[in-house]
């Protein structure tokens, strides 16, 4: 029941100059600029490379797949004719 009733005080802004605020630096811009492409650029590399390989997994799936068939039907086709 007392923590329902407990009031929190907050101290008030600190007094200062109303204005926009301050500008930063033409090299603190361009840094977070550089930082930007950077990480976009890793971003879009790792996409491609996951691309790439997935490409390259599904390529080796399917030709397993279809040498299991054909295997399979060879497999079949040599019993009915020994048979």
């Amino acid at each position: 029941m007392a923590h329902r009733l407990q009031i929190g005080i907050s101290s008030p802004p600190p007094a200062g100059l109303p204005g926009p605020p301050q500008r930063q630096s033409f090299w603190y811009r361009f840094k977070l600029l550089i930082a930007g492409v950077c990480i976009t650029v890793a971003i879009a590399t790792i996409l491609v490379v996951a691309l790439i390989l997935g490409w390259i997994v599904a390529a080796v799936i399917c030709l397993l797949m279809i040498i299991v068939v054909v295997a399979a039907i060879l497999k079949a086709t040599i019993r009915r004719v020994r048979s």
